[in-house]
């Protein structure tokens, strides 16, 4: 599968398109291609990043409190999107290889292709 990540990703921040080409390599590093199946988790990490980016820029801006409807000061509303979606990413990011413990896991998955350059699988089958 051709994953054009500027092509993907084109509706997010340019840190986030970078961070998604890192990825998109590492897994073209270990497993030689991109399975049509891991769009829809890479899709969602691109996402949760968005979300975690744009929450943390409303708590820069806003602060962690802020006053309700009843003037009551009440935590940043972002805050609990941005706890979300860090949770989110974090387990994205260990199923696509991206730490030392998930690049461990992802070795483990996707063992180095043979010789031949023929999926093992294929032939089992």
């Amino acid at each position: 599968m051709n994953f054009d990540v500027k092509k993907n990703y084109a509706k997010y921040r340019p840190e986030i398109r970078d961070y998604m080409q890192l990825v998109v390599d590492n897994l073209l590093e270990h497993n030689g291609k991109i399975d049509p199946s891991y769009k829809i988790g890479l899709d969602l990490m691109a996402m949760n990043l968005e979300l975690m980016l744009r929450a943390m820029d409303d708590i820069m801006k806003e602060g962690l409190e802020q006053k309700d409807y009843n003037n009551r000061v009440v935590k940043n509303r972002s805050l609990q999107v941005f706890n979300t979606a860090q949770s989110y990413l974090i387990k994205l990011i260990n199923q696509f290889g991206c730490t030392p413990n998930g690049k461990k896991k992802l070795k483990m998955i996707l063992p180095s292709s043979p010789a031949g350059g023929e999926d093992p699988i294929d032939d089992w089958a």
